[in-house]
């Protein structure tokens, strides 16, 4: 099957993707949101669907983006289900304390796009303290405060603005305590 440049979808940046059917990322990142509620990270190989007078998910590209136009019947009903269980994740965070809805966060976001090593969960797209702060729906000052303390207990590492979650067996000990 031959693929035409047109066919080819291409976001810069971080911009909102508007559309609809059902999308492939060929490369790069996607955040998925339901007003302003983190859903899940998408990266290269995911399948999302969008629907165009459907506005409970908005999604934003990170970075540059490419995404091509699939066949929708093959993958609606695994992606209404992984859909659903990830808006429970999301409602589930809700009841936690502040520092526990960044934790599983920043742990959610690790499972969905991190490179696994040994020990470690590199994020390999850059993170703002301001948008993580949104969507664990805390202050960006508490955030920060909590991210420092983060970085004091050897939880967390910046590396230039990318995040890396340290010891990862205890990261997903406490994830698996919190459901």
């Amino acid at each position: 099957m031959k693929i035409l440049k047109k066919d080819v979808l291409s976001f810069s940046g971080s911009q909102q993707i508007m559309g609809q059917g059902v999308f492939l990322i060929v490369e790069g990142y996607l955040i998925q949101e339901s007003n302003g509620t983190f859903i899940q990270f998408l990266k290269q190989g995911s399948i999302f669907q969008m629907d165009k007078g459907n506005s409970w998910f908005q999604y934003f590209s990170r970075g540059k983006c490419f995404l091509l136009e699939v066949e929708s019947e093959k993958y609606t009903e695994e992606m209404m289900y992984d859909t659903t269980e990830r808006l429970i994740q999301a409602l589930r965070r809700y009841r936690l304390s502040g520092k526990e809805r960044i934790q599983s966060l920043l742990y959610q976001i690790g499972m969905d796009i991190g490179i696994k090593n040994d020990q470690d969960i590199y994020i390999p797209v850059p993170c703002s303290q301001s948008e993580l702060a949104r969507y664990s729906n805390v202050s960006r000052e508490y955030f920060v405060k909590m991210k420092n303390d983060l970085v004091e207990k050897e939880r967390i590492e910046l590396r230039k603005r990318n995040w890396v979650l340290l010891q990862s067996e205890e990261w997903q000990k406490e994830e698996a305590l919190k459901t």
